[in-house]
């Protein structure tokens, strides 16, 4: 019986026949599990029968191989894949490629003998789901592929923060703490702090780029409301050639994050009005020496929110330290009195400021002069007439004194010169 075989037939017959032959890469026919090596029709299997080679994984947090299989998940830190083929397979050649198109990543390691590894934590700066083909070329130049799919491999944990209730240790000033873990041993924790005033729905920035797990906040220029602060904690791993921190946090390597709020707490100190605010003036821009009662008066203001229990100044003279003092306010308007007395001779620039949420410093310039004592003869000013009376007065009486002493001594010798006659 005489079959016919149409045109087309013959040519894929011979395709077939010739193209294991003149084919010098390995490849794969489509929707197949058959790979042709230089004319060799090798093993090729699916993970499923792991009979020709094993694909284990270890890391850091566990030691103890684990079998990875399709679907399966690896996770630690430092997830490191392991292929070996038994002995009896005599592979002198391995190869390992690992792949997810999504996530452009492809890579390929190879190495002489029967078994190859890879540390995947450098593959990609998140956690993901791969694909693994093993090819084990033995001594007679067979290839032995094994394909292992959908693998998820996680070599990544984002840091555990642990937030404390702000305390309030001055007026207006917060102490926001934290604490945080990470699994990730070569991780350096760095940390930003955000803020929100609408219950959580939105955050501003308020400070990033920290490595310590606190922060002082002054919030005596913020609005008055009741705030929540957010730290968010990033995954820093210096190990990795693209870490850097000069571009935080796209410059962070893996960058990997995760967030903690605060409870509610009150804080700033502006109302809708201006910020607070002082002014100083003085009662006497000039004054003598030793005088007493001269005063710098300091008027403050804090519009729409109350006074702080208690406003420190200080008072620098000429660009150095006075003295400092303490007020307590009763109001949120009010003034007080700094007593001057006692500065020396000469100009003084007094300068006022305040370590408290006030527009400082402000500045007037006090001049001291000598005092009018006529005591003192530098700088005093005689009074030329009363002198001039007075010494004509002593003149005068001089002269009078002289006369009487005369006519009594001529009186007296009258009266001897007739008693002797």
């Amino acid at each position: 019986m005489k079959i016919r075989i149409p045109f087309h037939g013959v040519i894929l017959v011979l395709l077939v026949s010739l193209f294991p032959l003149i084919s010098p890469v390995p490849f794969l026919i489509p929707d197949s599990q058959f790979l042709v090596t230089n004319g060799h029709v090798p093993l090729f299997s699916l993970a499923d029968d792991n009979s020709e080679a094993n694909l284990t994984w270890t890391s850091r947090t566990q030691q103890v191989p684990q079998l990875l299989e399709n679907e399966s998940i690896a996770v630690g830190d430092h997830v490191v894949l392991n292929a070996t083929f038994p002995q009896t397979q005599n592979v002198t050649e391995c190869r390992l490629n690992i792949w997810n198109t999504q996530a452009s990543v492809n890579t390929t390691v190879s190495c002489a003998g029967s078994s190859i590894v890879l540390d995947t934590y450098y593959l990609n700066r998140c956690n993901q789901t791969y694909n693994i083909l093993v090819n084990g070329t033995t001594s007679t130049n067979d290839s032995i592929i094994i394909v292992w799919e959908n693998v998820s491999i996680c070599n990544f944990f984002a840091p555990k923060p642990i937030a404390f209730s702000p305390i309030e240790y001055e007026d207006l000033v917060y102490n926001i703490s934290w604490n945080c873990e990470d699994q990730n041993q070569d991780d350096v924790n760095y940390f930003s702090i955000w803020l929100s005033r609408d219950g959580g729905v939105t955050f501003v920035l308020l400070e990033q780029n920290l490595t310590q797990t606190w922060f002082v906040w002054d919030s005596s220029t913020w609005i008055t409301g009741e705030y929540i602060a957010m730290i968010r904690a990033y995954s820093v791993d210096f190990s990795s050639i693209e870490c850097r921190v000069d571009d935080p946090p796209s410059s962070y390597w893996p960058g990997d994050y995760s967030d903690i709020t605060t409870y509610p707490f009150d804080g700033g100190g502006v109302g809708s009005g201006p910020l607070p605010s002082f002014s100083i003036s003085t009662n006497r821009s000039t004054y003598e020496f030793d005088s007493t009662s001269n005063t710098i008066i300091v008027v403050f203001h804090f519009y729409a929110r109350p006074p702080p229990p208690s406003i420190t100044y200080s008072v620098t003279d000429n660009g150095s330290l006075w003295f400092q003092g303490l007020y307590v306010p009763e109001s949120s308007y009010g003034s007080f009195a700094i007593n001057i007395d006692g500065l020396s001779v000469g100009t003084h620039d007094l300068s006022i400021g305040f370590s408290y949420g006030l527009n400082n410093p402000q500045s007037l310039t006090i001049v001291v002069t000598s005092p009018t004592s006529s005591n003192t003869t530098t700088g005093t000013t005689l009074n030329w007439p009363l002198i001039q009376a007075m010494a004509v007065g002593v003149s005068i009486g001089s002269v009078a004194i002289i006369a009487v002493v005369i006519i009594l001594t001529i009186r007296l010798r009258r009266n001897r010169a007739v008693e002797y006659v």
